[in-house]
């Protein structure tokens, strides 16, 4: 049996089997003996998935997933007395400046600025690019929580729209800037801002930067095909912490 706990404790366990209605078996990490515990809504779990386990009212509750993959079943560690590792979850955060800043003019790269821009300028569809080179393989194995692109700056420039105006956000394969024209793969609506605001940050999907992290992607643009609205973006040049990317994670360590 799990042994008595507090309302609203949270306690580590791994899942044992698969999901049945809106029920599943649950082993407490510590060597306990497995139980019968209530899935939170629409939460999908699978068999040896690390979970939080959560005691409300007179049940227990798998309230949130661990980690991108299961490690393994619960016993393969076990020791000699055939109790399971225990670990401790370590939360952290860190921001990452990009190693880049330019724009992709339709067959070359702008030398004349580090901004970024999105639109049409001197007939070419822009594509302002930040790099990222590999600092964030220093997170990969960890489980990315929440990501924002910080300080983003909406600039005037000469023949650009001055009215408010949504981006579009892509990922990018490079690292660093390629001789050649960028390679975008999907995309999210980016920011909207009016010329002259000041965004100080704006949340992007934490899938992207796990991408990152495993090397996968390495940068950020902002694109439209059809080249409209057109967008000016302070880069490194002008506003030296402009489009930082702030990551949240997490990790389990054993104890």
């Amino acid at each position: 049996m799990v042994q008595p706990a507090k309302q609203g404790q949270m306690r580590l366990g791994q899942v044992v089997g698969t999901k049945v209605g809106s029920q599943v078996k649950v082993r407490p990490r510590g060597g306990e003996q497995t139980f019968t515990a209530e899935v939170a809504r629409d939460l999908p779990v699978a068999n040896n998935d690390l979970v939080i386990i959560s005691l409300i009212g007179s049940k227990w509750y798998v309230i949130q997933r661990i980690l991108s993959s299961a490690p393994g079943p619960p016993n393969s560690n076990s020791d000699k007395f055939g109790r399971s590792p225990r670990y401790e979850l370590e939360k952290g955060d860190d921001t990452f400046n990009p190693v880049d800043t330019r724009t992709w003019n339709g067959s070359k790269w702008r030398t004349d600025t580090t901004d970024v821009f999105q639109g049409t300028y001197a007939g070419a569809v822009n594509v302002g690019c930040m790099f990222f080179g590999d600092q964030l393989k220093s997170l990969k194995g960890n489980t990315i929580t929440r990501a924002l692109l910080l300080s983003i700056e909406r600039l005037p420039y000469s023949g650009g729209s001055y009215a408010a105006a949504t981006s579009t956000l892509w990922k990018v394969t490079q690292k660093k800037r390629p001789s050649g024209a960028p390679t975008r793969t999907s995309s999210t609506t980016g920011p909207a801002m009016a010329v002259g605001a000041i965004l100080p940050s704006f949340e992007i999907p934490e899938s992207w930067v796990t991408d990152m992290t495993n090397g996968t992607v390495g940068g950020l643009a902002f694109y439209d095909a059809d080249g409209n609205p057109d967008m000016r973006f302070a880069g490194m040049g002008t506003y030296s912490p402009a489009l930082s990317l702030y990551v949240e994670w997490e990790r389990l360590n054993p104890i």
